[in-house]
C-alpha cells in the first residue's frame, strides 16, 4: 500500500475503504454468529491498522506544521478517547457497536478522500494533491 507511486492520502483512502468493508463483514458475521469469520475479520483489520500508522504518519508530516506538531497530535487523541469511553459506557450490542465502527471508518474514508480536493493554498499544504499513478 505504501509506495513511491501512491501518496499517503491515497494509501489512507485504500486502507479506510478496506477497513470499512472488513467492519461490515464483522458486523454481519456477528449477527449470524459466524465466529470464525468474525475472527478472520479482526485479523484483517489488525493488518490494516499496521498499514494505517505509516500512512497517517506520512500525511501528518505533510499536513501539520512542525512548530505545532506536538499540540495537534495531542488533540488528535481526544476524539479517539471520547469514542472509546462512549462505547465502553453505553449499553450497545456488539452488532450496533461494530456498525458504529464501520460508520466511523466510512467517515474516515470520506475525510481521506476529501483531502485530495483541498487546494494547496488552504490549511492543508498540498497534502494528497498527487494521485495514485
Amino acid at each position: 500500500i505504501m509506495s513511491e507511486r501512491c501518496s499517503g492520502q491515497c494509501s489512507l483512502v485504500a486502507i479506510s475503504l478496506m477497513a470499512a468493508i472488513v467492519f461490515l463483514i464483522i458486523t454481519l458475521a456477528t449477527a449470524q454468529r459466524y465466529t470464525d469469520a468474525c475472527y478472520l475479520g479482526f485479523l484483517l483489520f489488525e493488518g490494516l491498522v499496521g498499514a494505517y500508522f505509516p500512512s497517517v504518519a506520512r500525511v501528518k508530516s505533510e499536513v501539520v506544521p512542525e512548530h505545532v506538531r506536538g499540540t495537534i497530535y495531542s488533540l488528535y487523541r481526544v476524539p479517539l478517547n471520547a469514542v472509546v469511553v462512549v462505547l465502553l459506557l453505553s449499553d450497545l450490542s456488539l452488532i450496533r457497536c461494530f456498525s458504529f465502527c464501520a460508520t466511523l471508518m466510512l467517515l474516515s474514508l470520506l475525510a481521506a478522500a476529501s483531502m485530495g480536493k483541498r487546494s494547496s493554498g488552504g490549511n492543508v499544504a498540498g497534502a494528497g494533491a498527487e494521485k495514485c499513478k
